[in-house]
């Protein structure tokens, strides 16, 4: 069990580390073929991406898994309700 255990933490930590390392290796890569001006760019989209999907707080996580779990009891797709609209659209803008 312990051996089971330990490979799959060398499995998950490895699984971590190769891309964190491929990216930081290509990084001199991409400022020669692009410049940094444009790499400059693409990192500001890329974490502006990573903080929207940190700040969806499993939001599509728990729509898909609820949507699925109302499909497998043979519920069909419920209606929205409509007075709940300006308080989910102001969350969802914050």
């Amino acid at each position: 069990m312990a051996q089971a255990f330990s490979g799959i933490l060398m499995s998950t930590v490895a699984s971590r580390l190769v891309p964190a390392a491929l990216s930081l290796l290509t990084i001199p890569l991409y400022t020669r073929l692009i410049g940094l001006e444009s790499y400059g760019i693409i990192g500001f989209y890329a974490s502006l991406h990573s903080l929207m999907t940190l700040l969806d707080f499993g939001l599509g996580v728990t729509v898909s898994r609820r949507l699925i779990f109302d499909r497998a009891q043979g519920k069909g797709p419920r209606k929205a309700d409509p007075s709940a609209l300006p308080s989910k659209l102001s969350i969802s803008l914050l």
